[in-house]
Order: C-alpha cells, then structure tokens, then sequence
C-alpha cells in the first residue's frame, strides 16, 4: 500500500520504468492499480506514482496466476505462502486443461470421421447428425481415427490388439476425467486389463504405435496425454498389486 509522500524519487520506478522492467503495458499495470492489485508503494512530490524492487515480483505473481487461468479477483484474495499459491494453481489449470485436450481431440475425431464420409461420397444431414451423436457419447471414437487400416502389422502387434489398447485408454481417461482415484473398483479392474495386455512393456510397443498414428495425422497433442494416462494406469497397477 502507499505510505505517504516521498520527495527523494530516484529509489523509485516510475510506472513506465516497471513496465519496461517486466515487459508489458503500462495501460495493464494502470489496470492492476484500479483493481487494487499493485497499488504505488510511494506517491512522488509530483503526485507520481511510484514502485519499489518488491513490486517487481508482485507484479509477476499477478501475471503468472493469470496466466494459469486465476481472475483478477482471486488473485487478490489469494494469500498464503508463495509455493503452496502456484501449486494449487498449477494442479487447478493442468486439471482444466485435460479436460479442454480431451474435448479437442474427441471434437477433431468427430470432423475426421465427417470427412471420411464426404469422402465416401454419402453428404447427408441425416447421416452427420447420427455420426456426431455417436461421437460425442464414446471417447473411442478418437483412437480408432488413429489406426492406419492398411498399415502393416509391427512386432507382431495387429489391429485387434492395437484396439484393444485404443479401448484401455478411453477407458483409463473416462476415469480420469472423473477424479476416480487409482484405489478405486473401477481403476482396479482396469489396471487387471492393463497387466492382461503386457502392461508396461508391451505398452511400448501398442502405445508407441498409436502415437506414430497420431504423429502421421497431425496429432501433436497426443503424446501429452498419452504419457499422463499411462501414468494413471500404473498407479492403479500398483494399487492392484497392493490389494493382492
């Protein structure tokens, strides 16, 4: 907060000496003040407002909780210790963002397999209206736009058992997105299905061919959430393997 007026102004930044300093506007700095944010640490003799070395880092606290998607006003509600802050707000935005990447990706299966029907000659309303419904009631949907039908079998692996991965991954997401937690029933019975198709070691080879389909079709949010499913499905391994 301010504390009065100060007459010596060299200490001091001016507004446009902290934008500078951090790299955005001042109009976006003004802003922050009028929000009660980053008000001046000091007022100069000529009713200049001015900011200290600390208002550096205020300043770039409000930036990154914005960035990972904090409103103004929680921003300035938010009061604890600056480790526990960022990391609740990074949990909080990697939580909204898998399910935004879901969303994306099942949205993009559905236009593929839309293409795919013009493709077959076949435009009808009726016929993109059924195909859409049926998207948006099976993440499977996305994985099978993935596999290469004419694509040549790789160590062994076939479509049947690159499907059967394409169906423990959707499976694994579904829970997921539902904060089921790697103990649970459900988790359990999948991480059974996990160790019944080899679990990590073959899922080297079926994940990783999933991946190369996804690479050759211009998925390249994929590998993200592949890497963070696999994560849970070993988690419910473990749990399985401790329940035993």
């Amino acid at each position: 907060m301010c504390r009065g007026i100060l007459s010596v102004e060299d200490e001091y930044m001016t507004v446009g000496e902290l934008a500078k300093r951090v790299g955005i506007t001042v109009r976006a700095i003004q802003y922050y003040d009028q929000r009660g944010l980053l008000p001046p640490s000091q007022i100069g003799s000529s009713n200049q407002r001015l900011y200290a070395e600390g208002d550096v880092e205020l300043l770039q606290r409000i930036l990154v909780l914005k960035y990972l998607g904090k409103s103004l006003a929680d921003i300035k509600r938010e009061d604890g210790e600056c480790t526990q802050v960022l990391r609740e707000a990074v949990e909080q935005s990697l939580g909204e963002l898998d399910g935004e990447l879901l969303k994306l990706m099942e949205r993009m299966s559905t236009l593929k397999r839309l293409e795919q029907l013009l493709d077959s000659g076949e435009p009808r309303w009726g016929s993109a209206a059924q195909l859409i419904e049926r998207s948006q009631h099976s993440a499977q949907a996305f994985w099978e736009t993935l596999v290469d039908e004419d694509a040549p079998e790789e160590q062994g692996l076939g479509r049947a058992e690159v499907m059967s991965w394409h169906k423990l991954m959707s499976d694994a997401i579904e829970l997921m997105q539902s904060e089921v937690p790697a103990s649970d029933q459900r988790a359990l019975e999948l991480a059974e299905r996990f160790a019944e198709l080899g679990g990590n070691e073959r899922a080297l080879v079926g994940l990783g061919k999933m991946r190369s389909g996804a690479a050759s079709k211009g998925c390249t949010l994929y590998e993200s959430l592949q890497k963070r499913t696999l994560l849970y499905l070993n988690a419910c391994l473990e749990g399985l393997q401790e329940k035993r």
